[in-house]
């Protein structure tokens, strides 16, 4: 090379961007600058350099006119040149970067077109503010062929390029996004509602303001904040809902956001990030490629591959999982797929595993189950849903499912509107009746032996009609004094544990709608000791006998209650008819034997009435007695009240509401007089004074209840008191 020139490219040093990694490569370049023919020619933004090399004027401005010979400014990109490169391909014949990668991915051309559809807006409004030099557009686009192609098919298009543009220009925000999802992701699905704070979760105006504060003091940290705003309400609706305040409800929309990959969907969320699927979780790819080769199999060879694939996905441990995915990915399925593969589940249901307790997790069978019936409501035409449904209850080998369906189309509940409307209860219950009737009673077999969810079935088939009622419990019961144990097998079923606090109850109200209540218990009393199989059902059974006896208790308690209330209230009815009349003794009798009866609720406050009439009752008598008879029944009436605290309180007891008070300050009167007729000579004059309130009182015209009759007595009383 002796006397060539050699010439050095150094390209992107603004890309690095350590202030050290710059003055080691400015250095370099200044110090082997002085060998001859050696020319470096240096590629890079200078207003960024010179950002990253005094940021706090630290370095000399003219550090980079020392070291720089010859500056050549290139002219800028222009903006349109950038969005041609990048994204927009034209009928000329030019193929945009990003339509060059989704080629090189064999990306499906509906999928294009749907990415396009929203896409195009997001881009010319917002996205590309970001592309303002070639340079960046590249970083982005190299961003986009490194980490697409593993996850192309298990993402929305969209959702992924804007969140690689988000990850390109604000790695502080993409960071944050999986810091913080919760403000960013409903709380659908169990994970994400458990994970979740608290405060979050109840996605209230409380919520969507932390959300709001959130989102607003990171994007005050960065450059272009609007279109950063704009973007994070495209990708996140939670975000959307507290920046505008409008309170819009998706809940209906979860599988919707599901099935498109929407990385606003927690179960998707992690995929964007991660670029993988879960070890463990099934790829959205492989269900949608299954259901695509389905679509194209005869009729035959589509059964055929439907059970090699159950075997496959089995052995796999996926298969609840495949049922979930054919659900959620079910308007791929077409109608000649959707009828064969619902006369394969409803032939082989009996053959899906059931979980032990699927109200809280799903099983082969209740997925099953569900993408059958969604199947049936969603994909065939409305004329042919009644014959399926009578196909099935009719040949199913599963009775579980039968019933299922029979207590659908009876319920009228649930969103499968066309199963409800093409469904014809009678006809399906009758056919149902008859099949169940030949097989276990005719039969001659054990329902409890040969079905799991006996309990199911036995209370739906039990109130199909008054015949099946009956035919039910003379076919368990006669199974009862073959086997004991049974009693014990039908009581679990209606067992709820309701906690320490409470501990185990029998659902009576669902029980006796199928059974003979009386009839169970006293199988269940003859057979305590044999009629249960395991420590649940014998639980079972003594809580059963434990509430009928507490039930049989509280009713004979009620019933005698019930007879001494009426006792009560003859008694006190015939009490006040003899006062009425003058017949004061027979009157008291009467008031007395009110007063012994007890054991009843006195829920309206009747006693503190007698005992009322009682004490006035005694008054009368004594002031129309004299001698030592007066002085016993005045004693009498001093046991009941003797003082004026005691008077007052037994009037507001006896009438709480209030009472007319000319009558109650008469026998006041009375009850002042008799004791100032008692008294020595020395306490007559308090006595006297108590009267004479009194009197003032019931005289008044204004009090309630005044008459000529009560003037007359308290008079009668008065002048005898002031002689």
């Amino acid at each position: 090379m002796t006397g060539s020139k050699l010439v050095i490219f150094i390209d992107d040093i603004d890309r690095l961007r350590e202030r050290n990694d710059l003055l080691q490569i400015f250095k370099l370049v200044k110090l082997s600058g002085r060998f001859k023919k050696t020319m470096y020619v240096l590629s890079f933004d200078p207003i960024e350099v010179n950002g990253i090399l005094n940021p706090n004027g630290s370095t000399d401005s003219s550090f980079l006119e020392k070291i720089i010979q010859a500056q050549i400014s290139l002219p800028p990109a222009g903006k349109e040149s950038i969005d041609r490169y990048l994204y927009f391909s034209t009928e000329d014949g030019h193929v945009s970067e990003i339509d060059k990668l989704f080629r090189n991915l064999k990306i499906d051309r509906k999928r294009i077109e749907d990415f396009e559809k929203d896409f195009n807006t997001i881009y010319v409004r917002q996205l590309s503010k970001l592309f303002l030099t070639l340079r960046r557009a590249k970083l982005y686009l190299n961003g986009l062929y490194q980490r697409l192609p593993s996850v192309k098919e298990e993402v929305n298009l969209q959702d992924f390029l804007i969140l690689e543009a988000i990850r390109v220009f604000y790695p502080e925000v993409y960071r944050d996004m999986t810091e913080y999802r919760w403000f960013y992701l409903p709380s659908w699905g169990e994970a994400a509602f458990i994970t979740f704070p608290f405060e979050i979760n109840s996605r209230g105006k409380e919520a969507y303001a932390l959300i709001k504060d959130h989102i607003e003091k990171l994007v005050k940290k960065q450059e272009k904040q609007d279109v950063l705003l704009e973007l994070l309400q495209f990708l996140f609706f939670e975000v959307r809902k507290a920046i505008s305040a409008e309170l819009i409800g998706h809940s209906g929309l979860e599988t919707d956001y599901r099935r498109q990959k929407r990385l606003s969907h927690p179960e998707v969320f992690w995929k964007y990030f991660t670029l993988s699927v879960p070890a463990k979780e099934l790829p959205d790819q492989a269900v949608e490629s299954l259901i695509d080769s389905w679509n194209g199999f005869e009729r035959d060879a589509l059964t055929e591959d439907f059970g090699n694939q159950v075997q496959k996905f089995r052995k796999m441990k996926q298969m609840t999982e495949l049922w979930q995915k054919l659900l959620l990915f079910m308007p791929k399925i077409t109608l000649e797929t959707s009828r064969t593969l619902i006369e394969y589940l409803f032939n082989n249901m009996h053959h899906f595993r059931k979980a032990d307790n699927e109200v809280f997790r799903d099983s082969e069978y209740s997925a099953a189950v569900r993408l059958l019936f969604v199947l049936i409501d969603n994909k065939l035409p409305p004329e042919e849903i009644g014959v399926v449904l009578r196909d099935i209850v009719q040949g199913t080998p599963s009775f579980e499912l039968a019933i299922r369906i029979v207590d659908y189309v009876r319920s009228r509940n649930g969103d499968l509107f066309n199963i409800r409307e093409q469904g014809n209860f009678d006809a399906l219950s009758t056919v149902l009746g008859l099949r169940l009737t030949a097989h276990f009673i005719e039969g001659s077999r054990n329902i409890f032996n040969e079905e799991s969810r006996y309990g199911y079935i036995l209370a739906q088939w039990g109130t199909f009609s008054s015949q099946d009622n009956l035919k039910i419990n003379d076919y368990v019961m006669g199974l009862v004094k073959e086997d004991h144990t049974i009693i014990g097998k039908i009581l679990v079923v209606y067992t709820n544990n309701r906690g320490d606090s409470i501990g185990i109850r029998i659902r009576r109200e669902d029980l006796v709608q199928l059974y003979d209540e009386k009839k169970l218990y006293e199988l269940a009393k003859h057979y305590s000791d044999s009629s249960y199989s395991n420590d649940h059902e014998k639980k079972a059974v003594e809580t059963f006998i434990s509430q009928y006896e507490e039930r049989r208790r509280t009713a004979t308690l009620e019933i005698t209650q019930q007879s001494n209330k009426q006792k009560f209230m003859n008694a006190n009815s015939q009490g006040l008819q003899l006062f009425k009349k003058g017949e004061y003794e027979l009157a008291l009798q009467e008031f007395n034997q009110a007063l012994g009866i007890t054991d009843w609720n006195d829920e309206n406050h009747w006693i503190p009435q007698v005992r009322l009439e009682k004490w006035r009752t005694l008054l009368e008598l004594a002031i129309k007695s004299e001698g030592e008879i007066r002085k016993q029944y005045l004693s009498t009436a001093q046991k009941i009240t003797s003082n004026e605290m005691e008077i007052q309180e037994l009037f507001n007891a006896a009438y709480p509401t209030g009472a007319d008070q000319a009558p109650q300050e008469l026998y006041c009167c009375i009850f002042y007089y008799l004791q100032w007729d008692a008294v020595p000579a020395e306490e007559k004059d308090a006595m006297r004074n108590i009267f004479e309130v009194h009197f003032s009182i019931a005289t008044s015209q204004g009090t309630s209840g005044h008459s000529h009759e009560i003037m007359t007595r308290c008079g009668e009383l008065a002048a005898k008191i002031r002689q």
